[in-house]
Protein backbone atom coordinates (compact mmCIF):
# COMPACT_ATOMS: atom_id res chain seq x y z
CA UNK A 1 0.00 0.00 0.00
CA UNK A 2 1.35 3.45 -0.98
CA UNK A 3 1.93 5.83 1.89
CA UNK A 4 2.11 9.62 1.90
CA UNK A 5 5.42 10.81 3.40
CA UNK A 6 5.15 12.62 6.71
CA UNK A 7 6.69 15.83 5.34
CA UNK A 8 3.68 16.34 3.06
CA UNK A 9 1.19 16.10 5.90
CA UNK A 10 0.19 18.78 8.36
CA UNK A 11 2.38 18.85 11.41
CA UNK A 12 5.90 17.61 12.03
CA UNK A 13 4.89 14.53 13.98
CA UNK A 14 2.06 13.51 11.63
CA UNK A 15 1.98 9.85 10.66
CA UNK A 16 1.95 8.58 7.06
CA UNK A 17 -1.55 7.94 5.76
CA UNK A 18 -2.45 5.41 3.04
CA UNK A 19 -3.52 6.57 -0.42
CA UNK A 20 -6.72 5.33 -2.00
CA UNK A 21 -6.69 3.67 -5.45
CA UNK A 22 -8.33 6.70 -7.08
CA UNK A 23 -5.69 9.05 -5.66
CA UNK A 24 -2.89 6.84 -6.99
CA UNK A 25 -4.31 6.79 -10.54
CA UNK A 26 -5.42 10.43 -10.86
CA UNK A 27 -2.67 12.84 -12.03
CA UNK A 28 -1.62 15.66 -9.70
CA UNK A 29 -2.42 18.30 -12.37
CA UNK A 30 -5.44 18.94 -14.67
CA UNK A 31 -5.26 17.40 -18.15
CA UNK A 32 -6.66 18.77 -21.44
CA UNK A 33 -7.52 16.52 -24.37
CA UNK A 34 -7.82 18.22 -27.77
CA UNK A 35 -11.05 17.38 -29.64
CA UNK A 36 -9.02 16.32 -32.70
CA UNK A 37 -7.36 13.58 -30.63
CA UNK A 38 -10.69 11.97 -29.81
CA UNK A 39 -11.58 9.21 -32.28
CA UNK A 40 -15.19 8.90 -33.45
CA UNK A 41 -17.14 5.85 -32.28
CA UNK A 42 -16.27 2.68 -34.16
CA UNK A 43 -12.83 3.88 -35.35
CA UNK A 44 -9.30 3.84 -34.06
CA UNK A 45 -6.41 6.32 -34.24
CA UNK A 46 -4.48 4.05 -36.59
CA UNK A 47 -7.33 3.93 -39.11
CA UNK A 48 -7.61 7.73 -39.12
CA UNK A 49 -3.88 8.22 -39.76
CA UNK A 50 -3.60 5.44 -42.33
CA UNK A 51 -5.41 7.07 -45.29
CA UNK A 52 -4.28 10.41 -46.78
CA UNK A 53 -5.38 11.51 -50.26
CA UNK A 54 -4.01 15.07 -50.51
CA UNK A 55 -0.59 16.52 -49.63
CA UNK A 56 1.80 19.29 -50.68
CA UNK A 57 5.50 18.56 -51.14
CA UNK A 58 8.54 20.48 -52.31
CA UNK A 59 10.66 18.80 -54.99
CA UNK A 60 14.01 19.95 -56.36
CA UNK A 61 16.33 18.53 -58.98
CA UNK A 62 20.08 18.44 -58.54
CA UNK A 63 22.47 21.24 -59.51
CA UNK A 64 24.96 20.69 -62.30
CA UNK A 65 28.64 20.34 -61.48
CA UNK A 66 31.17 23.02 -62.39
CA UNK A 67 33.61 22.64 -65.24
CA UNK A 68 37.35 22.42 -64.63
CA UNK A 69 40.17 24.65 -65.83
CA UNK A 70 43.30 22.51 -66.04
CA UNK A 71 46.36 22.02 -68.23
CA UNK A 72 48.28 18.89 -69.05
CA UNK A 73 51.53 18.64 -67.12
CA UNK A 74 53.78 15.73 -68.04
CA UNK A 75 57.47 15.15 -68.45
CA UNK A 76 58.80 15.86 -71.94
CA UNK A 77 55.49 17.54 -72.83
CA UNK A 78 56.17 21.28 -72.42
CA UNK A 79 52.93 22.39 -74.06
CA UNK A 80 50.34 19.83 -73.16
CA UNK A 81 47.37 22.14 -73.62
CA UNK A 82 44.06 22.29 -71.72
CA UNK A 83 42.57 19.11 -70.30
CA UNK A 84 39.79 20.31 -67.97
CA UNK A 85 36.72 18.08 -67.96
CA UNK A 86 33.03 18.99 -67.90
CA UNK A 87 30.85 18.90 -64.81
CA UNK A 88 28.22 16.23 -64.35
CA UNK A 89 24.52 16.87 -64.82
CA UNK A 90 22.26 17.12 -61.79
CA UNK A 91 19.88 14.33 -60.85
CA UNK A 92 16.34 14.28 -62.25
CA UNK A 93 13.10 13.90 -60.27
CA UNK A 94 10.67 11.15 -61.28
CA UNK A 95 7.28 9.97 -60.08
CA UNK A 96 6.42 6.28 -60.20
CA UNK A 97 3.28 4.40 -59.19
CA UNK A 98 3.08 1.38 -56.94
CA UNK A 99 0.32 -1.19 -56.55
CA UNK A 100 1.34 -1.77 -52.94
CA UNK A 101 0.47 1.78 -51.89
CA UNK A 102 -3.03 3.13 -51.40
CA UNK A 103 -2.35 6.32 -49.42
CA UNK A 104 -0.08 9.38 -49.43
CA UNK A 105 0.87 8.91 -45.79
CA UNK A 106 4.61 8.74 -46.56
CA UNK A 107 4.51 12.14 -48.25
CA UNK A 108 2.61 13.61 -45.30
CA UNK A 109 5.59 13.07 -42.99
CA UNK A 110 8.29 13.85 -45.58
CA UNK A 111 7.56 17.06 -47.48
CA UNK A 112 10.98 17.92 -48.99
CA UNK A 113 12.54 15.86 -51.78
CA UNK A 114 15.86 16.68 -53.44
CA UNK A 115 17.85 14.85 -56.10
CA UNK A 116 21.62 14.53 -55.95
CA UNK A 117 23.93 17.20 -57.45
CA UNK A 118 26.44 16.52 -60.20
CA UNK A 119 30.12 16.50 -59.32
CA UNK A 120 32.66 18.89 -60.82
CA UNK A 121 35.04 18.06 -63.64
CA UNK A 122 38.72 17.26 -63.11
CA UNK A 123 41.98 17.38 -64.97
CA UNK A 124 43.05 14.84 -67.61
CA UNK A 125 39.66 15.33 -69.32
CA UNK A 126 37.75 13.65 -66.51
CA UNK A 127 34.07 14.51 -66.56
CA UNK A 128 32.03 14.81 -63.40
CA UNK A 129 29.57 12.17 -62.25
CA UNK A 130 25.86 12.62 -62.89
CA UNK A 131 23.80 13.26 -59.75
CA UNK A 132 21.66 10.52 -58.30
CA UNK A 133 18.10 10.61 -59.62
CA UNK A 134 15.17 10.78 -57.21
CA UNK A 135 12.08 8.59 -57.67
CA UNK A 136 9.02 9.52 -55.60
CA UNK A 137 6.81 6.43 -55.23
CA UNK A 138 3.08 7.21 -54.98
CA UNK A 139 -0.12 5.17 -55.32
CA UNK A 140 -1.58 4.56 -58.76
CA UNK A 141 -4.05 7.25 -59.76
CA UNK A 142 -2.09 10.13 -58.19
CA UNK A 143 -2.28 13.50 -59.96
CA UNK A 144 0.68 15.89 -59.66
CA UNK A 145 -0.21 19.59 -59.93
CA UNK A 146 1.73 22.82 -59.67
CA UNK A 147 0.67 24.37 -56.36
CA UNK A 148 0.98 27.94 -57.66
CA UNK A 149 -0.70 27.71 -61.08
CA UNK A 150 -2.83 24.58 -60.67
CA UNK A 151 -1.38 23.10 -63.88
CA UNK A 152 -1.50 19.32 -64.10
CA UNK A 153 2.07 18.11 -64.54
CA UNK A 154 1.69 14.34 -64.36
CA UNK A 155 -0.92 11.65 -63.90
CA UNK A 156 0.60 8.48 -62.48
CA UNK A 157 -1.25 5.51 -63.98
CA UNK A 158 1.44 2.81 -64.05
CA UNK A 159 4.68 1.82 -62.39
CA UNK A 160 6.90 3.33 -65.11
CA UNK A 161 8.83 6.38 -63.79
CA UNK A 162 7.68 9.70 -65.28
CA UNK A 163 10.04 12.68 -65.51
CA UNK A 164 8.85 15.73 -63.58
CA UNK A 165 11.96 17.93 -63.11
CA UNK A 166 15.18 17.79 -65.08
CA UNK A 167 18.50 18.32 -63.34
CA UNK A 168 20.80 21.24 -64.05
CA UNK A 169 23.30 20.91 -66.91
CA UNK A 170 26.94 20.49 -66.03
CA UNK A 171 29.36 23.31 -66.85
CA UNK A 172 31.96 23.08 -69.60
CA UNK A 173 35.65 22.66 -68.89
CA UNK A 174 38.34 24.76 -70.52
CA UNK A 175 38.95 22.01 -73.10
CA UNK A 176 35.65 23.01 -74.75
CA UNK A 177 36.97 26.52 -75.41
CA UNK A 178 40.13 25.43 -77.23
CA UNK A 179 40.42 26.69 -80.78
CA UNK A 180 43.04 27.77 -83.31
CA UNK A 181 42.72 31.36 -82.11
CA UNK A 182 42.63 30.49 -78.39
CA UNK A 183 45.12 27.72 -77.67
CA UNK A 184 45.42 28.38 -73.94
CA UNK A 185 41.86 28.88 -72.71
CA UNK A 186 41.41 29.53 -69.01
CA UNK A 187 37.66 30.10 -68.96
CA UNK A 188 35.21 27.49 -67.69
CA UNK A 189 31.48 27.36 -66.91
CA UNK A 190 29.57 26.90 -63.70
CA UNK A 191 26.90 24.24 -63.49
CA UNK A 192 23.30 25.27 -64.03
CA UNK A 193 21.03 25.21 -60.95
CA UNK A 194 18.30 22.62 -60.71
CA UNK A 195 14.57 23.26 -60.86
CA UNK A 196 12.38 23.59 -57.78
CA UNK A 197 8.62 23.39 -57.45
CA UNK A 198 5.91 23.13 -54.84
CA UNK A 199 3.49 20.48 -56.07
CA UNK A 200 0.18 19.09 -54.92
CA UNK A 201 -0.43 15.34 -54.85
CA UNK A 202 -4.05 14.28 -55.09
CA UNK A 203 -5.15 10.66 -55.06
CA UNK A 204 -8.15 10.02 -57.30
CA UNK A 205 -10.45 7.29 -56.03
CA UNK A 206 -13.02 5.25 -57.90
CA UNK A 207 -15.78 7.14 -56.10
CA UNK A 208 -14.42 10.43 -57.43
CA UNK A 209 -14.22 9.21 -61.03
CA UNK A 210 -17.65 7.58 -61.18
CA UNK A 211 -18.99 4.88 -63.48
CA UNK A 212 -20.97 5.45 -66.67
CA UNK A 213 -23.20 2.69 -68.00
CA UNK A 214 -26.25 0.61 -67.31
CA UNK A 215 -26.97 -0.35 -63.70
Amino acid sequence: MNMVPARHCAGRNARATPLSRVERIAPPFPMFIHPACVCPPGSSASSLMRFVDYVKINIRSGNGGNGCSSFRREKYVPRGGPDGGDGGNGGDVFFAGSKRKNTLLDQRFRQHYKAGPGTGGKGKDKHGRTGEALIVVVPLGTIVKDAETGEVLLEVLDEFPLLCLRGGRGGKGNTRFKSSANRIPVEWEEGAPGEERLVELELKLMADVGLVGFP
